[in-house]
């Protein structure tokens, strides 16, 4: 059973549709659309729907006659309200959003991380906060992290590559340490420079990386590798890991043919059945919303139902619910967050090119 260490605020099937590369495979009618935006170029982007004929019917493939391309309905969020939200998230005297409505925590990862970045690609998004944001993510300090011996709160050794053009994390990804940032008082000031404090209550950082002791935590967090997050199948591993690691190993020019096969089959017409959906008995908009950025990045099809259900996931608050029932239904009492908020801006208008 794959193990790893989460943060706690995080929270017999038929499949009717796979699509792998070129093919659609299924118990039903069924078409793969291109994964998200087109390199290049910010703003709504319209899927192609894409069709086959086999003459063998045990595959099931059916040409798509549908609309024709051009015609096709854009199905995506309401990117005015997800602004709203993220708007309604920062907190001017922390200078950072929370992690939810109400909630009295501000991570610097991967929160704040991911919601600087997703306001550099909302149409009508508060660029200047996005910036504000990542001004402030820079004076948080993490001083124990042996994987470098100090850096700023803008990396995390796990998620790097969804917000640095190239960037390379450990091939073999480690649970996280989530543990309180130290504070400077001015750009390119360190942990031991006058003026450097703890920082302010609720601020939290989730590194991938073991932890020692430094000014602000004592004792040592230990980041023990995940185990089992790369297995196969339905209702194992982690979608998330794969979709990260994907990433990173694209990065590094390393093959990812098996680990994206790997993350495709788990999409079941629903959502991502990982092992986190096996036992939890929900699906993670986040992971869908993962699975959507990679297809985007690696040029590969996207199974049809994937946009619309993360269209679904919008919650009356204009943020992106965070989980939602194996029957495909959502909550309407959820309010969203902000990662998982933040994770969609990426997957729908984020291009490649600035991966």
């Amino acid at each position: 059973m794959m193990q790893t260490n989460r943060k706690p605020r995080r929270a017999d099937r038929l499949f009717g549709l796979l699509c792998l590369g070129a093919l659609c495979v299924g118990t039903a009618t069924g078409s793969c659309s291109s994964g998200g935006a087109p390199e290049g170029g910010g703003g709504a982007r319209r899927d192609l729907r894409q069709g086959m004929v086999d003459d063998d019917e045990d595959f099931g493939v059916v040409a798509d006659l549908g609309s024709p391309p051009d015609l096709l309905p854009l199905v995506e969020p309401d990117w005015a309200k997800v602004a709203g939200y993220l708007d309604s998230l920062f907190e001017p005297g922390v200078g950072l959003v929370r992690s939810s409505p109400g909630s009295g925590e501000f991570w610097t990862a991967t929160d704040n991380v991911l919601v600087a970045e997703a306001y550099k690609y909302l149409p009508m998004g508060n660029r200047a906060r996005g910036e504000a944001i990542w001004a402030k993510l820079v004076l948080h300090k993490i001083c124990g992290c042996d994987a470098q011996s100090e850096h700023d709160a803008t990396m995390n050794h796990l998620h790097d590559p969804l917000v640095i053009k190239g960037a390379q994390t450990p091939t073999s990804p480690a649970g996280a340490c989530s543990r309180v940032p130290q504070l400077v008082r001015a750009p390119g000031a360190v942990c031991s420079s006058t003026g450097s404090r703890c920082a302010a209550s609720g601020v939290v950082h989730e590194d991938h990386a073991t932890w020692v002791g430094d000014d602000c935590n004592f004792g040592i967090c230990g980041a023990s590798s995940v185990s089992g997050w790369d297995a196969s199948g339905p209702g194992r591993g982690s979608g998330k890991y794969l979709a990260l690691q994907i990433l990173n190993r694209k990065n590094r020019g390393m093959p990812t043919d098996v680990l994206w096969q790997s993350l495709a089959l788990k999409w079941d017409g629903k959502g991502i059945f990982d092992a986190v959906a096996n036992q939890e008995g929900r699906y993670q908009t986040a992971t869908l919303a993962l699975f959507k950025l990679v297809a985007q990045v690696l040029g590969k099809p996207l199974a049809m139902g994937v946009n619309e259900k993360l269209k679904e996931a919008q919650g009356s608050h204009g943020g992106i619910r965070a989980s939602y029932g194996l029957d495909g239904s959502f909550s309407a009492e959820q309010t969203g967050n902000a990662e998982t908020t933040a994770l969609t801006v990426l997957a729908f208008r984020k291009p490649v090119t600035d991966y």
